[in-house]
């Protein structure tokens, strides 16, 4: 077995300096350090040498990119689902929920000052409640609960109440006078404003759905478009991640090997949370927002960053939780990219540093988004 030492000192020898990321491809396949000491010879004799060799240079000296050097980087699967095949039991539904309290309960609390059960307010006090919201009863009005009771609390005019659906779990700012206590302000889970995204090489990622040549009203020639488009870009290093039901996932192994040999291809459910190269991906179906239609937003877009502020995932009736997920549907992972698929009106935004993406399908609406995973910057495919 290879040890890090000798492969370091290999490279000292000849006067390389390696980042951790360059170090761990040539652990994985010590074979290429060989080639790329070679390579790099006469690359040099056209071009400086950097001070740290990095993946970006590798892939410049030996000429090839992705798949073909070697250095594509699988998803990392952090919360994955399956189908449905019976109705959720009583015993299920009181774990998952107490479960997803708990988890917001842990970032709300860091958020708010004064923090008391419902079973301890006193009058005169101004205080912060940590509830589940159980059904509005009134304007205004809702009836909340924690662990130790539950409440008819008046949030008046307070902003966002409207938005409020049963089932949030919300943090409230509060007042309580000789009457009852009244809700000033209602604070999310959210995700934070400020936070750095390291990516290192230039590489684009493009996300499709439905690849399947079998599927009912598959586009061929919007496939044939988006080839190509993957044909001009694969120079510089790009991630096709391909979204696929359950179960279903072979059905798009035939046609993805027709995309460039430096393409790196993954296929993935949706919903589910993975990682990649360092960014966290969180995705969703698009129909399974739709109870949201009207009460959020009008697109997808906007409903998507409704959820965001609550950390959850839409999940819908036909899938359970289950891998790593438990039986929860909050993530408590702040998502660099949030993508739901089969869109009907694709769109591309950004709230508190998460792009935001929703995308169609090669089955009806073909159009998607390319991001730059170092700059963020997203490109739009209409291949219709």
């Amino acid at each position: 077995m290879v040890e890090s030492r000798d492969v370091v000192s290999r490279f000292l020898a000849g006067g390389y300096s390696l980042d951790s990321a360059s170090l761990d491809f040539f652990m994985k396949d010590p074979g290429k350090a060989e080639a790329f000491l070679a390579a790099s010879s006469e690359a040099e004799k056209h071009s400086k040498r950097p001070a740290i060799i990095t993946l970006e240079y590798i892939q410049d000296v030996l000429g090839s990119h992705g798949a073909e050097a070697g250095l594509c980087i699988a998803p990392l699967i952090l919360m994955d689902f399956a189908v449905r095949e019976s109705k959720i039991s009583v015993e299920d539904a009181i774990t998952k929920r107490a479960g997803e309290y708990e988890a917001a309960r842990r970032l709300l609390s860091e958020k708010l000052s004064d923090v008391v059960s419902i079973n301890k307010i006193q009058k005169q006090q101004k205080f912060s409640l940590i509830v589940s919201v159980l059904e509005k009863t009134g304007e205004g009005t809702a009836l909340v609960e924690d662990a130790t009771g539950s409440l008819n609390l008046n949030f008046g005019d307070t902003k966002e109440f409207t938005g409020v659906v049963e089932g949030d779990i919300i943090g409230v700012e509060c007042e309580s006078s000789d009457a009852t206590p009244a809700a000033k302000r209602i604070v999310f889970v959210d995700v934070p404003l400020k936070r750095t995204v390291a990516v290192e090489g230039d590489a684009l990622c493009v996300f499709i759905n439905k690849a399947d040549p079998y599927a009912a009203g598959f586009e061929a020639k919007s496939f044939e478009k988006f080839l190509e488009w993957a044909k001009l870009n694969s120079a510089r290093g790009l991630y096709v991640i391909v979204f696929s039901d359950p179960g279903h996932a072979k059905d798009s192994e035939e046609i993805l090997a027709r995309l460039p040999s430096s393409a790196c291809r993954s296929i993935v459910s949706a919903p589910s949370v993975f990682e990649l190269g360092g960014l966290k991906v969180v995705s969703c179906q698009s129909e399974s927002m739709q109870p949201r239609r009207g009460v959020w937003g009008g697109n997808d877009n906007e409903i998507m960053t409704n959820f965001l502020k609550r950390r959850a995932l839409p999940l819908g009736p036909a899938y359970k939780c289950g891998g790593s997920a438990g039986y929860t549907t909050f993530f408590d992972v702040v998502p660099d990219i949030f993508v739901a698929i089969g869109s009907k009106e694709p769109a591309a935004s950004n709230y508190k540093g998460t792009s935001v993406i929703s995308i169609g399908s090669f089955s009806d609406v073909p159009v998607f988004f390319s991001i730059d995973l170092r700059t963020r910057d997203f490109n739009k495919l209409d291949l219709s």
